[in-house]
C-alpha cells in the first residue's frame, strides 16, 4: 500500500500539484545526475549507511518530518493480530462497513472510456474550497464500496480533507465503454483524473493513497511525472 500519513495539522509542502504550486522541486541536483555502477555501490556499502528510502534530489528531508506515524511502533490487534493470515481472515468477515453517502461523477476520458469518481456528499458545502484533496485508488477490482477504502475516507474527512474515490473502468459499477481496460501499466486514466480534480479545485493541494494495484498505478504515475519534469 502506498499511503500518506494523515496525522499532521498541516499538509506537507509537496503534493501531486508540485509542478505548479510547490517549492519542492523534483529536479535532481547536479551531484545526483550521474550513474553509479553496482560495483561502486557494493564497494561503499560497508562504510556508508544505506537508507531504506531514497528520493531523487534530496527531498526526503522535506517529506519524512511530516509523517509522524512512521516512527510509531506497530501494535498488533489483540488476540487476532499475532498471525497475519488469521488477521486477514478475521477482517474479511467481521470488519465494519461505514455508511457513507456518495455523489458520483462519471468522467469521460480522451479515448471515450469512463471512470467513476465518488465524492462524499455534502463536502462542497461543508469544506472550504482550498481544503486538501485526497484521491483514493483501491486495489484490484476494488471501489468505493470496500471497507478499507471507506475507513481511510472517514479518517481523512475527520482531518478536514476532501476525499474522492477513483473507481477504475469496470470497478465499483463503473461502466466499460472501450476495449481498453485498466491495468498497472496503463496511466491514461490516473493522469486525466489528477488533471480533472486539479482543475476543479485549483487552490487545493492534491494527494493520493493507493492499495495493491492502485498503489502500483500511483507509483508508476509519480515516476512518469518525475521523469517528464526532469527532462523539461
Amino acid at each position: 500500500m502506498t499511503i500518506a500519513s494523515l496525522g499532521f495539522a498541516r499538509p506537507p509542502s509537496c503534493s501531486l500539484r508540485h509542478l505548479k504550486q510547490s517549492n519542492c522541486s523534483l529536479k535532481p541536483s547536479k551531484a545526483s545526475r550521474h550513474l553509479t555502477s553496482a560495483a561502486d555501490i557494493m564497494a561503499n556499502s560497508s562504510n556508508d549507511h544505506h537508507p531504506s528510502l531514497e528520493v531523487i534530489g534530496g527531498a526526503m528531508e522535506k517529506f519524512l518530518p511530516a509523517f509522524k506515524t512512521i516512527n510509531l511502533p506497530y501494535t498488533p490487534y489483540p488476540i487476532f493480530g499475532w498471525n497475519r493470515h488469521v488477521e486477514t481472515i478475521f477482517t474479511a468477515f467481521f470488519r465494519s462497513l461505514p455508511d457513507v453517502r456518495f455523489r458520483r461523477e462519471c468522467l469521460r476520458t480522451k479515448d471515450n472510456g469512463a471512470v467513476a469518481l465518488d465524492w462524499v456528499g455534502g463536502d462542497d458545502s461543508r469544506l472550504p474550497s482550498e481544503s486538501p484533496v485526497l484521491i483514493l485508488l483501491p486495489g484490484l477490482t476494488g471501489g468505493s464500496g470496500d471497507a478499507y477504502v471507506r475507513h481511510m475516507l472517514l479518517r481523512a474527512r475527520d482531518k478536514g480533507w476532501r476525499v474522492v474515490v477513483f473507481n477504475s473502468r469496470g470497478c465499483g459499477d463503473s461502466p466499460v465503454t472501450t476495449p481498453q481496460f485498466y491495468s498497472a501499466s496503463f496511466l491514461g486514466d490516473i493522469s486525466e483524473v489528477v488533471a480533472h480534480v486539479g482543475n476543479r479545485y485549483p487552490r487545493s493541494n492534491l494527494y493520493a493513497v493507493g492499495w495493491s494495484l492502485g498503489a502500483n498505478i500511483l507509483v508508476r504515475y509519480l515516476g512518469q511525472v518525475m521523469v517528464l519534469h526532469i527532462h523539461v
